[in-house]
């Protein structure tokens, strides 16, 4: 990037003299003429346009969108960056921060190792904003490599999602644009052989506009409302909103290539918190909406198993409706009979039997889910202790009715949580007990169209 950021400076340079060059063989012209010596301001003012026109040109034309086929060889940018061997590399569009991203990184590093086909990490973050050690981490030769603070390759490869992966063959020659889930250990040796590529090329849709109704309205009067279901878009990142049109008096709702999952857990209002426990799952086979289920790359399920729906409808409808709508939608394109429904169910209680002590301020721990012979929760709300059960499927729902909103402090010397004789023996000098109970409670119903 710096021997790029010369290489455009000395371009600069060349280009200016140029223009000094002209200004002096006009104002010679001049001279020689017997005009005087002093410029016309418009003639100026001409130049200085021209020279600003074609440092534009210049630059612009070295950060155009390259494509498959282009080379790069005769690039600064390449230069600085393609590995010492004379083999291909990878450049990988990502950053450190995402989890996925992480654990995305540790594979490709990995296969880079074993196929010895080096692999760049392009990045706009700066050391100091990557997550911690990941710089350190990834900075090798033999696997990948950071590029940080990227002004230029995303230039010349703009895309929408990432990961974005070109691979760049031994002369400079771009012979694949794809996403990460190409990066595989054949694909990588072909690659490497220089032997044919068989890989879907990663189209992003660099101008979607959410702004945009999915429906074009073609008349003046436009469409009053409506709703539809696509199958994934490729190239456009998931994404979800709720906008009011006040001029038409409509309101839009989009969610763009999410999972069935997803999309009924939102319109049924439980998007950010539902236990797994309060699901009732009928359906004999779940993978088309939970990845757990499904044997696909996470990638591959996505594009299988994500879709995208819209409506349009009039301003007036309630919120409820609107919701209801999108839930009667998915039902009726996909033969389901999902629902909300009140039971009455066995439960747990958590119960108060005295005053609960409310803890010193420290770092918060929670290792109910280790293998530790006491299980600690420091400094946590009662729903950490809840949420062991909760977060189970099987498990029957543990309801909190201490009325108690601080925080606790546990150490419980037990050997299985789910023994509830030994969990209350634990809890009783906390002051705190369990109980079983029937309670109606609601659950989400995942069922087939009877």
């Amino acid at each position: 990037i710096s021997k790029l950021s010369k290489w455009l400076s000395i371009q600069r340079l060349f280009l200016l003299p140029c223009a000094e060059s002209s200004t002096l063989l006009i104002t010679s012209m001049a001279k020689r003429r017997g005009n005087a010596v002093k410029l016309r301001p418009n003639i100026l003012m001409l130049l200085l346009i021209f020279v600003g026109v074609a440092i534009g040109k210049q630059t612009k034309a070295q950060t155009k969108a390259l494509q498959i086929g282009d080379n790069l060889s005769s690039l600064p940018a390449y230069q600085s960056i393609k590995p010492k061997t004379t083999e291909g590399f990878l450049l990988l569009f990502i950053n450190s921060t995402c989890k996925d991203y992480q654990n995305i990184l540790t594979e490709a590093d990995s296969l880079a190792r074993l196929s010895t086909v080096p692999i760049r990490a392009i990045t706009t973050e700066r050391k100091d904003e990557m997550a911690k050690g990941m710089w350190k981490k990834y900075q090798n030769e033999l696997g990948i490599k950071w590029i940080n603070e990227d002004k230029i390759w995303n230039q010349f490869f703009p895309h929408r999602l990432q990961p974005h992966v070109v691979w760049i063959n031994n002369v400079g020659r771009v012979v694949a644009i794809s996403d990460v889930s190409a990066i595989q250990l054949q694909q990588l040796s072909n690659f490497k052989n220089d032997s044919t590529l068989s890989i879907p090329v990663k189209k992003d849709i660099l101008d979607f506009d959410l702004k945009q109704q999915l429906i074009i309205d073609r008349y003046p009067s436009g469409i009053m409302s409506y709703s539809l279901i696509k199958p994934y878009i490729p190239g456009t990142a998931p994404a979800f909103g709720v906008k009011k049109d006040t001029i038409r008096k409509t309101v839009r709702t989009y969610l763009l290539n999410m999972s069935l999952f997803k999309m009924y857990m939102m319109a049924f209002g439980k998007a950010f918190f539902w236990t797994p426990n309060r699901l009732i799952w009928a359906l004999e086979d779940r993978s088309a909406f939970l990845k757990d289920y499904s044997d696909l790359s996470e990638l591959e399920w996505q594009k299988r198993y994500s879709y995208t729906y819209e409506s349009v409808l009039p301003m007036q409808v309630t919120n409820k409706e609107r919701l209801q709508k999108i839930i009667d939608d998915l039902n009726l394109q996909f033969g389901l009979h999902c629902r909300k429904e009140n039971r009455v169910v066995p439960v747990w209680l958590l119960l108060r039997t005295g005053e609960i002590k409310v803890p010193n301020k420290q770092k918060p721990l929670n290792t109910l889910s280790g293998k530790q012979a006491i299980k600690e929760l420091r400094n946590t709300t009662l729903n950490s202790f809840l949420s062991y059960y909760n977060s189970q499927e099987s498990h029957q729902p543990v309801i909190d009715e201490t009325n108690y909103e601080g925080r606790i402090d546990l150490s419980l010397a037990v050997a299985d949580l789910n023994d509830i004789t030994t969990v209350n023996a634990a809890l009783k000098p906390y002051h705190l007990k369990l109980v079983a109970a029937k309670r109606e409670l609601e659950f989400i119903v995942f069922s087939p169209k009877n």
